[in-house]
């Protein structure tokens, strides 16, 4: 999985509030790149939005999905809102302007971290956003929403107060990032980072961050 980090990429963990939403995130292959990690409840079902091509320009949007652990997950998706035939083990070309659903559902035992969806924009191999699900049992999985931890390279300033957070990927929330050692970075040699965490408040029913 480190292998996989780019220098410049964002590790994401979300897990969905107690009441599910219609779409659980979306996704595209714009910088950075987020690593994005689910917990989901056995037998949950997550629905994700893809974006393709923005104006035209060739690094902008996906070109290609790949769709991993199809012997554990159960996929179905929907181009445009029709629906949409996926084809496992080979990449899955993305037409330019349309809009993809992808819903997953997840097995009902097991653990593990397993890779669901890998995007790519057609310009090198995995230069898209990367979807991953922690099963019950695995790491991050447990009762009610937890934490959310996000992390991203220190940007060339050195500086984690000068992290743009301005993406949606960031969950809308802006700045409380410090340093931190991850061993994702630099293509698994681990390195600095800006990490910062998100905690779900009950009372309020709101995310902040600590």
């Amino acid at each position: 999985m480190a292998a996989l980090a780019l220098s410049t990429g964002l590790i994401l963990s979300v897990v969905s509030a107690p009441v599910a939403s219609a779409v659980d995130g979306t996704f595209g292959c714009t910088a950075p790149r987020v690593f994005s990690y689910f917990s989901p409840s056995y037998g949950q079902v997550l629905t994700f939005t893809i974006t393709t091509a923005v104006d035209g320009a060739a690094v902008d949007g996906c070109r290609q999905m790949f769709v991993y652990n199809e012997n554990r997950f159960t996929y179905t998706a929907t181009k445009d809102g029709n629906p949409f035939i996926l084809q496992y083990g080979t990449p899955i070309t993305l037409d330019e302007g349309s809009t993809y659903e992808v819903t997953v559902t997840v097995p009902t035992s097991g653990t593990g971290d397993l890779l669901s969806l890998s995007l790519n924009n057609a310009i090198g191999p995995l230069q898209g956003d990367v979807i991953y699900m922690q099963l019950p049992g695995t790491g991050l999985a447990g009762s009610g929403p937890p934490d959310v931890l996000q992390q991203v390279g220190v940007p060339s300033s050195g500086q984690c107060v000068d992290v743009d957070d301005s993406d949606a990927s960031f969950l809308g929330f802006v700045g409380g990032w410090s340093k931190s050692w991850a061993e994702w970075i630099n293509e698994g040699a681990g390195g600095e980072v800006c990490t910062r965490t998100l905690t779900y408040q009950a009372g309020t029913g709101q995310w902040r961050i600590v």
